[in-house]
């Protein structure tokens, strides 16, 4: 008497032609950037929470959201465009570097180039403290999120040079 077993749920969708998978991958990316755009519109008693005597930054949801969205935006493209090649994955890596510790590295250089602050009254301990929020407040290039993936990217382009050289 023979058994049948069912697919597991990863095989069922590999199953799948290949438009059904691009109309899924679309709704289900839609859905996540919706959420994180009702995400950022959330107002909490963690909203002010990054405050100094320079002023606030902007509410930590909505800067959350815009970094979630960048990382919805870079990781696909990554993987759209890299296809398991390790050269690839390197020069993505690259330009994660770039952006991420190039952009930290600005942030430092253009906050260094006007301190210290004649509103701080010459205090010099905030410095890192300002620093760190203008990192986290850059949302218009994507420092943080290019400092989350650019480890991924060095793993994936080590993965694959692996393989490469086994087989």
């Amino acid at each position: 008497m023979s058994e049948s077993i069912s697919k597991p749920p990863a095989l069922r969708f590999a199953g799948l032609p290949s438009a059904a998978k691009w109309i899924l991958f679309a709704c289900g990316w839609t859905a996540a950037v919706a959420v994180c755009l009702e995400f950022g519109k959330i107002r909490s008693e963690w909203s002010g929470v990054f405050c100094g005597p320079w002023g606030c930054s902007a509410p930590l949801e909505a800067v959350l959201s815009v970094h979630a969205i960048w990382l919805l935006t870079l990781t696909p493209l990554i993987h759209l465009t890299s296809r398991k090649q390790t050269r690839i994955y390197r020069w993505w890596s690259v330009l994660l570097a770039v952006m991420g510790l190039g952009g930290t590295l600005f942030l430092a250089a253009q906050l260094g180039l006007h301190w210290p602050s004649e509103s701080l009254g010459g205090k010099s301990n905030y410095f890192l403290r300002q620093w760190g929020l203008a990192v986290f407040g850059a949302i218009d290039v994507p420092v943080i999120p290019a400092l989350i993936l650019l480890p991924y990217c060095l793993w994936r382009s080590r993965l694959f040079r692996r393989k490469t050289a086994v087989s």
